[in-house]
């Protein structure tokens, strides 16, 4: 599990930067200094305890309440420095409370920074650009969360997510999730969640993929030439 600690990081490291770098870099992206001098002033331990695993079914559940007031780079850069050293599993659970549960939900709260999308017909809903906008907000946080691992704890991520989506919400997931993959990347995951999507979605993602891959290398030649 020790490659998965390292494929999650993302966080703090600014103790070696010099003060010119300091000056230029936001201070939201320094999360570990932050929060540390929050615990000095109010003599809390606050560090300790949200990068504890042990904790994370309540840490979770109060970060939901506020973390859509933030911006995208926001929640990524906070998210991985919470996630850094967790397991797998741990971060699964994580994920699934701050952004799986009710994301299909048409009521749901709307991220602030959310940004309306075209309205996409789903299984029994037809969902409003306000929460389109919302679902992708959410597909692309974990996409960009995520980046930096394998393709193998992907996959075990997703299978994770998928265990009581239907078939259309596993595929406009995965089609969203994987924007500006390689094929050979988009076709090694699908290898590897094998059983956990039917055939169907399997073969009609496989077209979008190869599709897309076909604009790029024709785009690629026409430059070219």
């Amino acid at each position: 599990m020790s490659e998965c600690k390292k494929m999650c990081s993302g966080g703090d490291k600014n103790h070696g930067h010099d003060e010119h770098i300091l000056e230029k870099t936001p201070a939201w992206r320094w999360v570990e200094r932050n929060i540390l001098d929050m615990d000095r002033k109010y003599d809390s331990f606050f560090y300790n305890w949200v990068r504890d695993e042990k904790n994370l079914h309540i840490s979770s559940c109060h970060i939901k309440k506020i973390i859509f007031d933030y911006t995208a780079p926001q929640i990524v850069n906070g998210v991985r420095w919470i996630i850094s050293h967790w397991t797998l599993h741990s971060i699964n659970r994580f994920f699934v409370i701050l952004f799986i549960d009710g994301v299909w939900d048409a009521k749901q709260r709307i991220p602030l920074f959310a940004r309306p999308a075209p309205r996409r017909r789903g299984d029994t809903v037809l969902y409003s650009e306000h929460v389109q906008g919302a679902i992708l907000f959410k597909i692309h946080l974990i996409a960009e969360i995520v980046d930096a691992w394998t393709v193998v704890f992907i996959a075990e991520m997703l299978k994770h997510f998928f265990k009581e989506w239907s078939c259309m919400q596993k595929e406009f997931f995965i089609e969203v999730f994987t924007e500006n993959w390689t094929f050979q990347r988009f076709s090694d995951l699908l290898s590897l969640l094998n059983s956990s999507l039917d055939w169907k979605v399997r073969v009609s993602l496989l077209k979008k993929i190869a599709a897309d891959e076909s604009k790029k290398i024709s785009f690629a030649l026409e430059k070219k030439s």
